[in-house]
């Protein structure tokens, strides 16, 4: 008898309904933003926290972590990183498994374009280490002075215990 009541006592907590409110379809859990790749909420008890992933990032609601647009099913990689992979040359394909190419607008930013189980080629932000750019000519992170418009990218700080003089990265 004592086990009978127990099922029903917990079948009918089982029968909560999920009273989502807002971005929350549900109480508790992790959702994506409907409208924003890299954007996603934590619900706790029905009030959503907005979360952002890293740039180039969107969150992956199946895995519950942020991960490459490519590998996300509801967003559209390129769209998202409003970048659209080139057909790759035959020196690209024969150098490169996925080709970098530089980034339209930061001189610190490039993409791969990896392919895709059914042939299409998707595009992939990555940063170069602080204080390098991308060099378009060697497919590589590099100094600024050697990158032509990129030279002064980071820009030159100035010593502050010795006016005058330039701050140089150590080992670079």
């Amino acid at each position: 008898m004592l086990l009978y009541a127990t099922l029903i006592f917990v079948g009918l907590l089982g029968l909560e309904p999920a009273q989502g409110v807002g971005n929350c379809p549900r109480r508790w859990g992790m959702y994506a933003d409907e409208a924003n790749c890299g954007k996603f909420y934590n619900c706790v008890d029905g009030k959503s926290f907005p979360f952002d992933c890293p740039e180039g990032l969107a969150y992956n609601e199946r895995r519950g972590v942020c991960d490459w647009p490519d590998l996300v099913e509801r967003c559209d990689a390129e769209a998202y990183l409003g970048f659209q992979c080139p057909e790759p040359t035959a020196y690209e394909l024969q150098d490169f498994v996925n080709p970098p190419y530089a980034h339209p607008r930061d001189c610190a930013k490039h993409f791969v374009c990896v392919s895709t189980y059914y042939g299409k080629r998707l595009p992939r932000l990555l940063s170069c280490d602080e204080g390098t750019v991308f060099n378009p000519s060697t497919r590589t992170c590099d100094e600024p002075v050697n990158v032509p418009g990129c030279e002064n990218y980071y820009g030159a700080q100035e010593n502050p215990f010795n006016k005058g003089q330039t701050l140089r990265r150590q080992g670079r």
